[in-house]
């Protein structure tokens, strides 16, 4: 009985893990053979209103210890130290790690810290778009279009 239950709840958390990423996102995802296709977004949550629904996830990068900012019509980040690290305008075909799972995005997304940068590219009609969200200390988040 005690076997059981305990395979229970591994079972529990392992369900639970399987999803949170992406609610952390509060996108809902399936694979592609190209990417991560997001199948809805759930208002309130850092996609609300910058994802859509057949939107491509293509690449996904978390800058540590940053946060986006505009500047001259650029969508830059910066360090803590207000060192640019990287002009993501200036990289209009995507920037990070190409992503070629939804497990693989969850793991990118739940890594991100409070003071970090999560950078998204997705394909949308044919088109890279990169979009920027700022994780910050009070919970809260910015978002930002960089194409």
């Amino acid at each position: 009985m005690k076997k059981a239950i305990i395979l229970v709840a591994i079972m529990a958390v392992i369900i639970a893990g399987a999803t949170f990423g992406q609610l952390r996102l509060g996108i809902t995802a399936q694979d592609t053979y190209n990417g991560v296709m997001v199948s809805a977004v759930h208002y309130g949550y850092p996609a609300s209103g910058i994802l859509r629904s057949g939107d491509i996830v293509r690449y996904a990068q978390v800058i540590y210890n940053s946060q986006p900012v505009m500047m001259s019509g650029n969508l830059m980040v910066m360090g803590m130290d207000q060192k640019v690290i990287v002009n993501l305008t200036a990289r209009p075909n995507g920037y990070g790690q190409y992503v070629t799972s939804s497990t693989q995005l969850q793991n990118i997304v739940l890594g991100a810290p409070y003071n970090s940068t999560v950078v998204l590219t997705v394909q949308r009609n044919g088109y890279m778009r990169t979009y920027a969200i700022g994780l910050l200390n009070n919970g809260g988040f910015r978002t930002f279009m960089a194409n």
